[in-house]
């Protein structure tokens, strides 16, 4: 099951744009889920996305990147962007979101790792195929949202993993999976609950760090539907053999 979701920037104009810049979110939940899921980080976590010009659309969105910000994402193993220790209220929140999709599933990963973990099959793959992990079984089968709700509580842990891969024609595609850790019958399990990638548009430095942040925070005419606050890199990760 594949959703489309919006996000929005004020400063398109500033950017040189590919002839298709489009963005797309596989698995159960809908835009206002992941937006859900984004408001447990602090601050709240934004893949970043810009609008390209036109009308809003799926198929007008991309991420904007550095040439520096592109070589540290083009990696085998996707890095954290982000994580968070639910609180009381977070953890309620999240089962909230969970348990109004109580009957879909997402792929489970078993993990003996202490922090974020990266399964072995996040590892080296290109975009379409990290946008469907998400469809696909991990080596804790398929879990239904109201399984892993059940164990969610103050303490757990959510992340967010980025990465640039090659999508189908070769260009650069921006990555993010949004997973959880879950103790199901006893085994922590890494459970993948949004996978989402969007096409890349490399810009200069000055551009990436100028005026189109700041615009934003004073254009009362763009709305927020899927956020644009900034999140800082997180600490290493382990990954699964």
């Amino acid at each position: 099951m594949k959703h489309f979701c919006i996000a929005l920037s004020a400063a398109a104009a500033l950017f040189t744009t590919p002839a298709v810049a489009a963005f797309e979110c596989g698995g159960p939940l809908v835009t206002s889920d992941r937006d859900g899921l984004a408001a447990l980080f602090t601050p709240a976590y934004s893949p970043k996305l810009t609008h390209t010009g036109g009308a809003i659309t799926d198929d007008n969105f991309s991420r904007q990147l550095t040439q520096a910000e592109m070589q540290r994402l083009q990696t085998a193993v996707p890095t954290l962007a982000t994580s968070a220790t639910l609180s009381a209220s977070s953890a309620k929140a999240l089962k909230d979101i969970l348990n109004q999709r109580a009957q879909d599933q997402v792929p489970g990963w078993l993990t003996t790792g202490v922090g974020a973990f990266v399964p072995q099959p996040w590892v080296g793959i290109g975009a379409d195929v990290a946008v469907q992990l998400i469809n696909g079984v991990g080596d804790a089968g398929r879990l239904t949202l109201a399984n892993v709700a059940g164990t969610v509580s103050p303490g757990g842990l959510v992340t967010v993993h980025e990465i640039v891969a090659p999508g189908k024609n070769g260009n650069p595609e921006f990555v993010w999976h949004i997973a959880y850790t879950a103790t199901l019958n006893g085994k922590p399990t890494v459970a993948l609950l949004s996978s989402c990638k969007a096409d890349v548009v490399q810009v200069s430095a000055s551009r990436a760090d100028g005026p189109s942040r700041n615009m934003l925070a004073h254009d009362q005419r763009l709305l927020k539907l899927d956020g644009v606050v900034l999140s800082a890199p997180g600490p290493a990760i382990s990954v699964k053999a």
